[in-house]
């Protein structure tokens, strides 16, 4: 008998399916009754241990029609204790996935919004109510306080449910079950490492296993490509240890996501020779240098003599940009369009930080405004048709 642990259903749908059709097993994914409200009140104390336990052993047995039982199911991961007090001896396969991919697919499917997927709660089908209705809470499992709770955004709660799940996972296994039966594999090299879990769980394939991904989105995902810096550090926050351990490259995809573009400093000529312009120029080359501390130190002080400087807050708003302070460069470009709404650097600069932001019609809106006086701008014009329907047509940069 096994079970395979996990976060969601991309990859476990998947892994249950190519068992199911290529070995000699019987794999059920979520199978009824799928614990959807048992296993979070298990965690909360309020589903007596002896209860569940009665209830897996009514509902799951080891042999279906004279073949090995494994389930792969999310809320399983909840009940390991209880598990393996109603059959001891199986085997536990925990099936991670990047945070990175699972915190973009519950933000994008709404978890922890009070709806999905753009619905309302109301809106919803009765199956979705359950989903919403026993999704674990932090509060209620001990694992934060209250307020603190309260005090958590939909992106943080989405984060601390990835961590929570995994970490309890982990010391689950650890506490009740032990190295020898239970066994850890990401979904990223899941494709080339399920021939030595077949092994490892010990069936016997009807010939060599192949995976196939089931259960894709059909909805947009949070991409961490336009997350912000608030969301970055609550990814951190939560996040960071278990991926530093499983995924210790992931922070280049923070990198890749938060890098301004490279030209578009507004550089001053040399016969400009006020403080403000030194000080620029000082900064231009700090910053190409790579030493974005000394840059920003450089483009404040030159705000100091030119508060409202447009190019001074472009530099200083890529400065900024570079260094992940999103919202910080945000105001700075949206200070810079107040003085001088039509600087074509600051509209490109504005316009993609928005962009990464995940604020597409903010960004449609300012290319919009600056195309109605200059409409032959062909790099702008391509932008906003890269929107497509996300464009707007009422400014809503400036300020920001």
């Amino acid at each position: 008998m096994f079970f395979i642990l996990g976060t969601g259903r991309c990859g476990t749908l998947s892994l249950a399916n190519a068992l199911l059709e290529q070995t000699a097993c019987v794999c059920l994914h979520e199978p009824e009754p799928t614990l959807i409200a048992e296993a979070p009140a298990y965690r909360y104390g309020d589903f007596p241990a002896d209860e569940l336990v009665a209830l897996l052993r009514a509902t799951r047995s080891p042999m279906l029609n004279h073949k090995p039982y494994g389930e792969s199911n999310q809320n399983l991961s909840l009940v390991i204790p209880a598990l393996e007090q109603a059959f001891p001896g199986s085997k536990y396969a925990w099936l991670l996935r990047s945070g990175l991919d699972v915190v973009a697919s519950l933000v994008g499917r709404g978890e922890y919004s009070g709806g999905l997927i753009g619905h309302s709660y109301e809106q919803c089908t009765p199956v979705q109510r359950r989903w919403i209705d026993g999704r674990i809470r932090g509060d209620r499992c001990g694992d934060v306080s209250g307020e603190q709770w309260r005090a958590m955004t939909a992106f943080e709660k989405c984060c601390w449910y990835w961590s929570y799940v995994n970490r309890t996972i982990d010391q689950d296994l650890q506490t009740h079950i032990g190295q020898e039966r239970a066994c850890l594999v990401t979904l990223e090299a899941l494709p080339d490492h399920v021939g030595q879990l077949v092994d490892w769980l010990g069936l016997k394939p009807h010939s060599t296993v192949q995976m196939r991904y089931e259960n894709s989105a059909s909805y947009s995902l949070h991409s961490c490509d336009v997350w912000s810096t608030e969301e970055w550090g609550a990814f951190e926050q939560w996040c960071g240890p278990l991926m530093d351990r499983v995924y210790p490259d992931w922070r280049e995809h923070r990198i890749s996501s938060a890098e301004p573009p490279a030209s578009t400093l507004s550089g001053f000529g040399p016969g400009e020779s006020s403080g403000a312009a030194a000080l620029n120029r000082e900064g231009e080359q700090r910053f190409q240098s790579g030493d974005l501390g000394a840059a920003r130190s450089c483009f404040e002080a030159a705000l100091q003599d030119k508060p409202d400087d447009a190019e001074t807050l472009n530099n200083l708003g890529i400065c900024l940009w570079a260094a992940g302070e999103m919202g910080q460069a945000l105001l700075c470009f949206g200070r810079g369009l107040e003085a001088a709404p039509n600087d074509r650097s600051l509209v490109l600069n504005a316009g993609q930080a928005l962009e990464a932001c995940g604020r597409r019609q903010d960004a449609g809106a300012l290319y919009t405004s600056y195309l109605a006086d200059f409409p032959g701008d062909q790099e702008l014009q391509r932008r906003l048709a890269a929107l497509g329907g996300d464009a707007v047509t009422t400014a809503a940069v400036a300020g920001s």
